[in-house]
């Protein structure tokens, strides 16, 4: 899933913008809001993935988080806030559950 951030110079504020929900081998991630803006809230969802398990979430290669459980149908929400060392540009949302189960990107 690709994600659109904008950055000023000398700011340490960006805008967010989510260009899709990404869909691969029978997972599915979404991320919100749109826009939104570094050092502001960030929600990322996703199905498919793992019953009763742990999923690790990326953004631009920062983890968002130590890992978020998943429920007994493989769903999870979390809930964070967008770090200001992911850069500008197109970033990449990258959600997975371990090297042999889902992964989405």
């Amino acid at each position: 899933m690709k994600v659109r951030l904008f950055g000023a110079i000398a700011l340490v504020v960006g805008l967010l913008t989510i260009t899709g929900t990404a869909v691969a081998g029978g997972c599915a991630i979404s991320a919100s809001p749109d826009p939104g803006w570094i050092g502001g809230p960030i929600t990322v969802s996703g199905t498919g993935f793992t019953a009763d398990n742990t999923v690790f979430i990326n953004l631009n290669g920062v983890q968002l988080s130590g890992g978020t459980p998943t429920d007994s149908n493989g769903a999870f929400t979390y809930n964070g806030t967008i770090p200001g060392s992911v850069g500008t540009g197109d970033l990449n949302v990258f959600v997975f559950d371990g090297p042999a189960n889902c992964e989405d990107n």
